[in-house]
């Protein structure tokens, strides 16, 4: 009898190999990618604004070419893309690793600019002085200085130390004195003597009489408000005394000291925030008579320093 394989079977087993040879691998395919590879593209996406995936790209180069020699520059673009994209922390962050057991180099500047510029974005001017200071003491490059004392003035003018932003404009050379526009701030800081300023202790001094703090100030319809409240307290306590109901002219006489304690706190705080507002009004108009942006720079390429390099 002969063996012969049932058609069904054989169709069987024809279609298990051949899903078995197209599930096979093909042949491996070996991409090597370099560091100038890897860096171009990284820097390809930084320049087109994907700072997140620049980010992604800067650092599988530091984890795949740990020996090259463009390291440095690739962990400070790292930082700046965190400061352009907004993630202020982390650049500073970032800034920061970069000054420790720092040797100067020709990213000096931007690095402590940046990093300055990190802290200004955080309300932190502290730190951002901190660091213009800092690079002051270790840089000996002119322009670098120029600049340094040059921001260092801006973020006093900014909280309105008008003496101190003089003091470190003057120290900006001869040279540089016209490309920072030193003449017109000059003229300009000239009018802070002309703002007005409300004294806090005068406001409280007046409020002995309700509402005449608010009045000094400017807030009329505040020291309405105050003068009619504190005059009914007042009226209404005495008329309860007067007619012996002296539990209600007790709790009325306490309401009424609250109300007269805060006639005068808010007198005093109301010249508190009139001078504020008048020197944010005058930095303002500064800013916008000079062009200038007081607290931050966030394209480094102020007034012409060569602060840009290739990567």
């Amino acid at each position: 009898m002969k063996n012969t394989i049932c058609p069904k079977y054989f169709l069987f087993w024809l279609v298990i190999l051949f899903f078995f040879y197209c599930l096979m691998p093909a042949e491996a395919q070996t991409y090597t990618i370099d560091a100038d590879h890897q860096l171009n593209y990284a820097d390809h996406l930084f320049n087109a604004h994907e700072y997140a995936l620049a980010i992604d790209e800067f650092k599988r180069f530091l984890y795949f070419f740990p020996g090259d020699s463009r390291i440095f520059q690739t962990r400070y673009k790292i930082g700046l893309a965190y400061l352009k994209s907004g993630r202020y922390k982390a650049a500073a962050h970032a800034f920061e690793g970069l000054t420790e057991n720092f040797v100067q180099n020709k990213l000096t500047g931007p690095i402590y600019f940046s990093l300055s510029e990190s802290y200004l974005n955080q309300n932190n001017t502290d730190k951002a002085l901190i660091t213009l200071h800092n690079l002051v003491t270790i840089s000996k490059d002119r322009q670098i200085l120029d600049h340094a004392n040059y921001k260092i003035a801006l973020i006093y003018l900014e909280i309105g130390m008008w003496e101190k932003a003089g003091t470190f404009l003057a120290k900006i050379s001869l040279p540089n004195q016209e490309r920072y526009q030193l003449k017109r701030i000059s003229k300009e800081l000239e009018q802070s003597s002309l703002i007005r300023h409300k004294s806090p202790g005068l406001a409280g001094l007046l409020s002995i009489i309700p509402g005449g703090g608010y009045l000094y100030c400017e807030r009329y319809q505040d020291a309405l408000t105050a003068f009619v409240v504190n005059c009914g307290l007042i009226y209404a306590a005495y008329e309860a005394f007067d007619n012996k109901l002296y539990g209600i002219g007790g709790m009325i006489s306490f309401v009424e000291f609250g109300f007269y304690s805060g006639n005068i706190y808010g007198a005093m705080t109301s010249a508190h925030k009139f001078n504020a507002s008048r020197t944010k009004r005058f930095i303002d108009n500064l800013k916008k008579n000079l062009s200038l942006n007081l607290a931050c720079d966030s394209t480094m390429q102020t007034l012409g320093l060569t602060m840009q390099y290739s990567f």
